[in-house]
């Protein structure tokens, strides 16, 4: 019974033209404040812009949600 944490995958682009992120967060803990301030941190990580996000909720206790 371990409780589910957050997990970061990064992809960058080869060309350095985007960057691809998958954050899995604890499904009890996602809501739509949580995605902006997320998206948010990442444009400042990576000095970037945020194109487009899909939240994904598979079966189990993680949400997943994908950043470009």
């Amino acid at each position: 019974g371990e409780r589910p944490r957050v997990r970061v995958l990064v992809r960058v682009d080869r060309f350095d033209r985007f960057v691809s992120v998958i954050v899995f967060v604890p499904r009890d803990r996602y809501d739509s404040r949580v995605r902006e301030r997320i998206g948010s941190y990442l444009k400042e990580a990576f000095e970037g812009r945020l194109s487009a996000y899909y939240p994904a909720f598979p079966e189990g206790g993680l949400a997943r949600v994908h950043f470009i």
